[in-house]
């Protein structure tokens, strides 16, 4: 049967090229030792993957920072698919609003490098900057939008990594 490993931390992975199997041992959300055997292994964890950087193919941390919350459904003014703002005050950044099929809205900012006002840390402060003071944001968002989760902030990997494979593995994501 399949094993759904999402609340699985790896520890770590060792390919046998012999047998051209992977063993992935992991400690799930209780503290139990789970080792998988697995002829692929996709690492999927993000710019700052914890795996790929102790297998050795991510060597540098991530370049940006990307933001996301959800909006509830029917909570919100926005009536597009999605679409792409452009903030002066945080160019090469950039936010963007995506509905989902159930009215959801997933609201994201994404800090990228070239602007001395910005800076990586500051992502969550950019996401409710926007939120707030943005004229086309905030309209969008309408006064009475409730989020269905706090701000969530990840790295982004702009350009990727010189090498984004191994045997029987690979590495993708931002």
């Amino acid at each position: 049967r399949p094993l759904r490993p999402e609340n699985h931390n790896v520890q770590a992975a060792k390919f046998d090229k012999e047998a051209g199997l992977w063993t992935i041992t992991c400690e799930t959300m209780e503290a139990k030792e789970v080792i998988i055997k697995a002829r692929v292994m996709v690492c999927a964890d993000g710019a700052g993957s914890g795996l790929a950087t102790k297998l050795g193919i991510v060597t540098t941390p991530p370049d940006g920072v990307c933001s996301r919350q959800f909006l509830e459904g029917k909570t919100h003014k926005f009536g597009a698919d999605g679409v792409v703002f452009y903030n002066k005050e945080m160019l090469p950044g950039y936010a963007a609003l995506f509905k989902h099929p159930n009215d959801q809205v997933n609201f994201c900012t994404y800090l990228i490098p070239g602007s001395p006002n910005v800076k990586n840390e500051d992502c969550a402060k950019w996401h409710e900057f926007l939120e707030h003071k943005d004229p086309v944001v905030k309209g969008y968002l309408g006064p009475d939008h409730r989020w269905t989760e706090p701000v969530r902030v990840a790295g982004l990997r702009l350009g990727g990594v010189k090498v984004s494979y191994m045997d029987h593995g690979i590495l993708i994501g931002d």
